[in-house]
């Protein structure tokens, strides 16, 4: 399966900056006063094309004259964009300030049952099975798709492994030579994502407010999934 990610997320101040037409906002988000709009720059270990087009369109920017190439910084290679928004409208600062906030994380592409959305990396966890410890990364996906939000922080990070949730997943309902993947988690569900017989599965958990739910939906298939580490 294929996987899109960044990684290493870092903001950079491009020498530009320092000139009179740019003023600084916040989390290295500059205005550009001649442009009358927002920019932002961000360099990666690596920017997968389609996860570009992804923020892009997400969040209605534009690549400048760095648009993902490889640049030296500190000695160390990396790729380099410069991401602007159309206008310097209040909605336009969101929207990049929303981008801002994936500096220091791992985002990923996610295409399964919800659609092709975007998600960030929140952790690993450890759970038993099969008479041992499995680990597994684990992604939430991201909520301001429609509010515009901030939000990378996943709202409810302990919960898709309570004791019941483990037991669960060592359960007899899981087929024993199947692949564990990831964990993906939105909003009250939570996928453990796993390989069978060439198929990608995903067992589906669920949580309100106050407790956990147990399984919900037992096994569904996916469509597919990037972004998850084996």
């Amino acid at each position: 399966m294929e996987i899109n990610r960044m990684r290493d997320i870092k903001s950079v101040d491009l020498p530009k900056y320092t000139g009179g037409d740019y003023e600084h906002i916040g989390f290295r988000v500059y205005r550009n006063k001649a442009a009358k709009n927002y920019c932002l720059t961000l360099t990666a270990d690596e920017m997968n094309e389609f996860i570009m087009e992804r923020l892009l369109e997400q969040y209605s920017l534009n690549c400048t004259e760095h648009c993902g190439e490889q640049t030296e910084i500190d000695g160390k290679t990396v790729c380099i964009a410069e991401f602007e928004t159309g206008d310097d409208t209040l909605k336009d600062l969101q929207k990049i300030l929303c981008l801002a906030s994936a500096v220091g994380k791992e985002i990923a592409d996610i295409d399964f049952d919800l659609g092709d959305v975007l998600s960030v990396r929140t952790g690993d966890v450890t759970f038993p099975v099969k008479g041992g410890e499995m680990t597994l990364p684990v992604y939430s996906v991201r909520e301001d798709i429609y509010n515009g939000m901030l939000s990378f922080t996943n709202r409810y990070p302990d919960i898709p492994f309570t004791n019941n949730m483990a037991k669960c997943i060592g359960s007899v309902e899981i087929p024993g030579d199947c692949d564990y993947k990831a964990v993906l988690i939105q909003g009250f569900r939570a996928y453990l994502v796993l390989e069978y017989k060439g198929q990608t599965i995903a067992f589906v958990y669920g949580f309100d407010e106050k407790k956990y739910l147990g399984m919900v939906k037992g096994r569904q298939m996916l469509s597919g999934i990037r972004g998850y580490e084996r």
